[in-house]
């Protein structure tokens, strides 16, 4: 497509070029000798082609990039397939597939946000495969009996070749691990999984997404299946503590994308890499939610909770994979 259009506007200069000699009654050899007149018409027909050539690649190139399938395949592959839908009697949110040990029978570990499922908090069970399950609350509360443990469930998805060819299916989930500081918790999902599920890629610490890199928000808002939005980062939010900083992002979330992921793209590593976990919906001066910004929870601490929860396993199993 390049090449066609500077061959075209080759043949549109000498055709010009052409018809200014036979305009002007100068004689071709004449005019194609280093005159200042022609000088002036080839570096006006240069920055013509340069311009017109610069557009068509560019325009082109995005184009390409926007349609090209392995692209789509990519970010299905990588952002939408790690992302599950947490359910309960009580309520519902998003989690995001972040570890899945090599033995397919070892289940699989999601990630979300506490108060996804805050009603699993007290009257969890209180030994998962051995161990005991470790979780901090913000503050004493009093205990109640919460919904049966085997009503919490994780709905994950399986993609075809085509975003539009979309399997699901239910699994029961317990609480592994939680904290109400960091507003976050992890769940396990007995069963068997294959051994080319779709974990997420979590970006390692300290890793700050420049700004203003573009951001992809995906959650399950309002109980559908996985939407991925887009938009930028900006900086931390002023008003998070300094040992809990939020991510600020224009990619919008809704209801329901609480416990999802938020995502920018290595290019070091060429992948898309979880940086965040959507937690709040900003809200102006009224008290109004508005579709963003958001904040989410960054990935140095999901790091800590998952070293303060027994999980620092899952961590050094990030910084090793491929």
């Amino acid at each position: 497509r390049f090449s066609s259009a500077l061959s075209f506007l080759h043949i549109l200069f000498y055709t010009n070029l052409y018809h200014t000699c036979a305009r002007e009654q100068v004689p071709l050899p004449s005019l194609l000798m280093y005159s200042e007149h022609r000088e002036q018409k080839e570096n006006q027909m240069k920055r013509m082609i340069g311009g017109v050539c610069a557009l068509i690649f560019l325009c082109g190139n995005a184009q390409a990039q926007a349609e090209d399938p392995m692209s789509l395949l990519k970010m299905q592959r990588e952002m939408l397939c790690t992302i599950v839908h947490v359910t309960h009697s009580e309520g519902a949110g998003a989690g995001t597939k972040i570890y899945h040990p090599s033995d397919e029978n070892g289940g699989l570990y999601v990630l979300t946000n506490a108060h996804v499922v805050r009603e699993f908090l007290v009257g969890s069970p209180t030994k998962m495969n051995g161990k005991r399950v470790k979780g901090k609350d913000a503050a004493p509360k009093k205990k109640k009996a919460g919904p049966k443990a085997t009503d919490l469930k994780v709905k994950i998805f399986t993609y075809g070749p085509f975003v539009d060819q979309i399997t699901s299916r239910q699994y029961p989930a317990m609480i592994a691990g939680w904290s109400t500081v960091s507003d976050l918790a992890l769940l396990f999902v007995p069963g068997s999984f294959s051994a080319d599920t779709c974990v997420v890629h979590l970006a390692a610490r300290g890793i700050r997404p420049r700004l203003p890199a573009r951001s992809w928000a995906v959650g399950t808002p309002q109980k559908y299946e996985p939407v991925l939005t887009e938009g930028r980062f900006a900086n931390t939010d002023p008003d998070a503590p300094a040992n809990d900083p939020r991510l600020v992002s224009t990619a919008p979330i809704a209801l329901g994308n609480s416990g999802g992921a938020l995502f920018h793209f290595s290019f070091e590593k060429n992948r898309y890499e979880m940086v965040g976990v959507p937690t709040t919906i900003v809200p102006d001066d009224n008290d109004q939610l508005i579709a963003h910004p958001s904040l989410s929870i960054m990935s140095d601490t999901i790091h800590d909770f998952l070293a303060e929860s027994g999980f620092g396993s899952i961590s050094e199993w990030h910084a090793i994979r491929e």
